[in-house]
């Protein structure tokens, strides 16, 4: 099995775990029937002892459901053995030692103090798993409460770790679609600058052409003005001959009579 660890060189563990045994000596946990502890004790008065036996399962199974045994191979007959959790209850004095292994673990395995760190979660999750043996042992509905707990926790990382996942899977493919229209965006703010200085030119052009429009109606119209100012000066001339002319054969035809 690719998934056995070795008897001998296994990374210690905070949950209290028995010798390894051969599987032959581990019994196969059936399925937990466990009843609430009203069924234990009716509104009449307790419960028969054959009634309480055949509500609550052996703790044997309780402890194998909760925390199956794991498989280790031993390194002297390459055998593959069955670690049970411990059936022992424990004391005060355990509760002490187990959070001492646990700060003592959370310094030596370098685990973060905040933020993600699947060290840390790693070995919470091994004190939790001690404290839900410890609890077990004193009160199994207890034991299978704290279970129903830690799964929906585990349910719940699990949840968050997948809509993690598919947000940056989402945002990978996202920024991949808007890598993929980038060269199609530079072709077409290339063509738009292109327009422009098009565009610009033929400003440039109507500008000039208008200008020289001007030009060209200002010049006529001042050889305009000029022309007539020359035919005025012209009939002015002309207008004094004659008036000059008029008089002067007017006065002689005066002086004949």
């Amino acid at each position: 099995m690719s998934n056995l660890t070795s008897s001998t060189a296994a990374r210690p563990s905070l949950l209290k775990l028995d010798p390894p045994v051969p599987p032959s000596q581990v019994r196969k946990p059936r399925a937990l029937k466990l009843k609430p502890a009203t069924s234990l004790a009716g509104a009449g008065g307790p419960s028969k002892e054959g009634e309480s036996k055949k509500t609550i399962p052996p703790l044997d199974d309780i402890l194998n459901s909760i925390l199956p045994p794991e498989p280790v191979a031993d390194d002297a007959t390459g055998e593959t053995l069955l670690r049970c959790v411990s059936a022992v209850p424990a004391t005060r004095l355990d509760l002490v030692h187990l959070q001492e292994r646990l700060d003592q673990q959370l310094l030596e395995r370098q685990a973060r103090e905040a933020g993600v760190c699947g060290v840390r979660s790693e070995l919470y999750g091994q004190a939790f798993d001690e404290l839900i043996r410890q609890v077990t042992l004193e009160c199994p509905e207890r034991g299978l409460l704290l279970l129903r707990v830690r799964d929906d926790l585990t349910s719940t990382v699990a949840a968050h770790r997948l809509l993690y996942r598919s947000s940056v899977a989402f945002g990978s493919r996202k920024a991949l679609t808007a890598s993929n229209g980038i060269p199609e965006l530079k072709q077409h703010v290339s063509r738009l600058e292109t327009d422009r200085r098009d565009l610009e030119l033929k400003v440039l052009e109507l500008q000039a052409r208008a200008e020289r429009i001007e030009n060209e109606a200002q010049a006529r119209r001042a050889a305009e003005e000029k022309r007539h100012a020359e035919e005025v000066t012209f009939f002015r001339k002309t207008n004094h001959q004659l008036a000059s002319q008029v008089k002067t054969e007017t006065d002689r035809a005066n002086t004949k009579k």
